[in-house]
């Protein structure tokens, strides 16, 4: 068995010079997890190019296909994760990866497995629903700080509104901006998981902790400015994202502000 590395920061940037972009990043090394993990794809791929066109949305069919050709789930994120990353939010996931579940040689899920599986879940609920293996894991072998740290508590942890530029993007001829909830706790976290995830560049606008009042009810009311923006392939945070004029990005930050 070969010994498992222990990346630091300048290690993991190191081995994404190596590459030319992301994708082929995360078919070619293990190192791209942990880099999603700790937030800093975008620095260490800084320069790699950024992808303006968005394939085309799977269909269910294309993804049972796609699922098909593989044997373990290690190699379906390697080889095929836009599809991956697809799948895992379509109602169809078990059904389709329920041949990849049986070729783990009954081998207990590692802690680094644990660790990626559990930052596809904002909450402890959606994580024991979507992967009760993997959950019940995090217990036995003591990984609850770590698995649940970016998590969402529970409703009322929902205290804080933000956002985010999405840098270079634009629908339009209007900047992408990305409008959401998060907890003041977790700072940006969610901004760098998004991010993260989708290969885009973000900068933060503003983040801030609200008191006695209801965050749902205000983002309900943000995102009635500028105009929605729809991504040609999906991703986890996809939604939300607004296209901004910038008289209208000023409103909807004095909007914010007023309620300070």
């Amino acid at each position: 068995m070969s010994k498992r590395i222990k990346w630091t920061d300048e290690m993991l940037a190191d081995e994404a010079k190596k590459y030319e972009t992301r994708s082929d990043f995360v078919k070619g090394s293990n190192a791209a997890r942990t880099a999603q993990r700790r937030g800093i794809m975008d620095k260490i791929c800084a320069h790699m190019p950024i992808r303006r066109d968005m394939p085309q949305k799977y269909t269910d069919d294309d993804l049972i296909n796609i699922a098909s050709k593989y044997s373990t789930l290690a190699d379906f994120y390697k080889q095929d994760n836009g599809a991956y990353q697809t799948l895992k939010r379509r109602p169809i996931w078990n059904e389709a990866t329920k041949h990849l579940e049986k070729t783990r040689n009954n081998d207990p899920y590692s802690e680094e497995e644990i660790l990626e599986i559990a930052l596809r879940y904002d909450s402890r609920a959606d994580f024991k629903r979507g992967c009760k293996g993997a959950y019940a894991k995090v217990f036995v072998l003591g990984l609850e700080d770590k698995a649940f740290e970016h998590m969402i508590r529970q409703h009322g942890d929902y205290d804080a509104i933000y956002v985010w530029e999405a840098i270079g993007e634009y629908w339009n001829d209007k900047k992408v901006y990305k409008i959401g909830l998060t907890s003041a706790r977790l700072k940006d976290e969610r901004m760098k998981r998004v991010a993260g995830r989708s290969g885009l560049v973000a900068s933060m606008i503003i983040l801030k902790k609200l008191t006695n009042t209801n965050v749902s009810k205000l983002e309900k009311q943000l995102h009635e400015y500028g105009e929605e923006v729809k991504f040609s392939r999906d991703f986890d945070g996809c939604t939300e994202f607004r296209a901004l004029a910038a008289l209208e990005l000023d409103l909807v930050l004095k909007a914010i502000d007023d309620l300070s």
